[in-house]
């Protein structure tokens, strides 16, 4: 009987002390990341924050107690837009070269479109990657548009943590008071809904934060290339309202007694009517030698005529404020007479020309074209040079 009784206490012994074991064995706690003070703060350890699966994310204590920088976004966090634009009559080649540079650099392209008349690309680059973008852009000659824009996130980091840092100390309060609350209760559904609500903001602001770290340091590049070569399909012309006056020197290369004078000047009305710009204008031609009995040339001359001036590419495609080089035509007619006789002929007038100096309300520029009428071409032709004044009316 002795013997099975001290069996029976070995056996409870042996019992509660494996039960003291188990009740005392380590459990294993897997805790959220968070800031720790003074350390420092990094994007990669913000975003692996930010990335966990505790709604809470970032120790609300830790970001307040932080003695580093006074504000995390002491750092500067800066974000560039770039938008650029090549006008170019090689079109296509140039679209090949584009795409083939963007795919052996691995850029990051948000999103690409091509019509018969011009290619658009919109990228997402680091600064290295931008660098080498600029350098390569840059061979395909003059750039019509090349805006670049830095967009301070500064303020908006500061506002995103404490956003975050708020709604993770109502989100607190809000589980504490829940926790103290019995269900059925008659806060507990006020309680509940305001913890779901907390949570929730909590997420919005996690993510807000998290998209403006990852975008820390990066540019979007908006490409577009026209085609220079590509008659538009549309319509739309932009009118403006610009009358004014030109002066014309006109040197005839073979003048004929019976037919020219060596030289005509005259002033003309020209009034320019398209920002392209397209113009007409209206004047008369008078001989620099009064004409004698024994030289029968054409004393005067009344023309008028259409024309239009276009820009080129490398020399800011008419953007700029002075020196605006252009190609130009006009076509029309002249009407010569002299006080026996007279002759109507159509003209054409190709050239050359600079813009010297234009803003909103006025032009001024010059130009030098080669007058060639259809009639008596040999003894009528010649260089024309002229100076014209426009303004807004």
């Amino acid at each position: 009987m002795k013997r099975i009784l001290t069996i029976l206490l070995v056996g409870a012994a042996l019992q509660l002390h494996a039960q003291e074991a188990v009740v005392e064995a380590p459990r294993t706690i897997t805790a959220t990341p968070s800031i720790k003070m003074n350390q420092a703060l990094s994007e990669d350890s913000v975003i692996r924050i930010l990335s966990a699966d505790d709604p809470l994310g970032i120790d609300v204590e830790s970001l307040e107690n932080y003695k580093g920088p006074r504000r995390m976004s002491d750092r500067n966090y800066k974000y560039t837009t770039v938008s650029q634009e090549l006008r170019l009559s090689n079109f296509q080649e140039a679209i090949t070269k584009v795409s083939a540079f963007i795919a052996a650099e691995n850029f990051d392209v948000t999103s690409q479109n091509q019509n018969n008349s011009s290619f658009t690309a919109n990228l997402v680059l680091t600064k290295e990657q931008l660098a080498k973008w600029n350098s390569f852009i840059l061979t395909f000659g003059y750039l019509s548009m090349n805006n670049i824009n830095v967009i301070d996130n500064t303020a908006n980091v500061e506002a995103a943590i404490d956003n975050l840092n708020n709604a993770q100390r109502q989100l607190k309060n809000a589980k504490e008071r829940l926790a103290q609350t019995k269900v059925g209760d008659e806060n507990y559904n006020t309680y509940f809904g305001d913890r779901n609500s907390w949570e929730s903001n909590v997420q919005t602001y996690r993510r807000n934060l998290r998209n403006i770290l990852t975008t820390n340091n990066l540019a979007t590049v908006s490409l577009t290339i026209i085609d220079e070569m590509y008659t538009p399909q549309d319509t739309r012309i932009a009118y403006v309202n610009m009358p004014g006056v030109e002066y014309s020197y006109l040197k005839i290369d073979e003048p004929l007694d019976t037919v020219s004078n060596s030289a005509y000047q005259g002033v003309l009305l020209k009034y320019v009517f398209t920002r392209g710009k397209s113009f007409a204008n209206l004047g008369a031609y008078k001989t620099t030698a009064p004409a004698s009995p024994d030289r029968k040339h054409f004393s005067e001359m009344f023309i008028f005529g259409f024309g239009q001036d276009f820009y080129t590419r490398h020399f800011g495609h008419g953007n700029n404020r002075f020196l605006n080089m252009y190609t130009t035509y006009t076509i029309g007619g002249l009407l010569a007479s002299n006080e026996s006789r007279k002759l109507f002929s159509p003209y054409i007038a190709p050239g050359v020309g600079v813009e010297l100096f234009k803003n909103k309300y006025v032009l001024i520029d010059t130009k030098a074209s080669y007058f060639v009428p259809f009639k008596d071409v040999r003894h009528m032709r010649g260089l024309s040079l002229s100076a014209s004044f426009n303004f807004v009316f």
